[in-house]
């Protein structure tokens, strides 16, 4: 009686834990971008995207850390549109980021950048 107690208390917490914002589709992906640094992240498909947002405007450095092989990044930053290549950094000064891979990326690929903050 005890165990199926336990069981059904188990059950009855998991249901309620909430949902996490990306897709299950890989325990893998789920762990990277639980656990990886505020000043990293980590894209794994076309549709991922890393959004910034700040009170006033910031300096801020963008680096694509993935190889030359790799799409780099769209950034589109207060109503502007640039790039980041492969291997390479930018910096942009704005409120709004929205950070994307420049195009497809393989199945199981993971596009790593970077974001250094300074007051601007």
């Amino acid at each position: 009686m005890r165990i199926s107690l336990f069981l059904v208390s188990a059950f009855l917490s998991l249901g309620a834990i909430p949902s996490m914002a990306f897709p299950i589709d890989s325990v893998d992906n789920q762990m990277v971008q639980m656990y990886d640094p505020p000043n990293e992240f980590h894209l794994f498909h076309e549709n991922n995207t890393k959004i910034l947002s700040y009170h006033a405007d910031r300096k801020v450095r963008i680096c694509d850390k993935s190889d030359k092989d790799s799409v780099g990044l769209d950034v589109k930053h207060d109503g502007n549109r640039s790039s980041v290549q492969p291997g390479t950094c930018a910096v942009f000064t704005a409120r709004n980021f929205v950070i994307r891979p420049a195009g497809s990326l393989n199945p199981n690929y993971d596009l790593l950048g970077t974001i250094e903050q300074n007051r601007g």
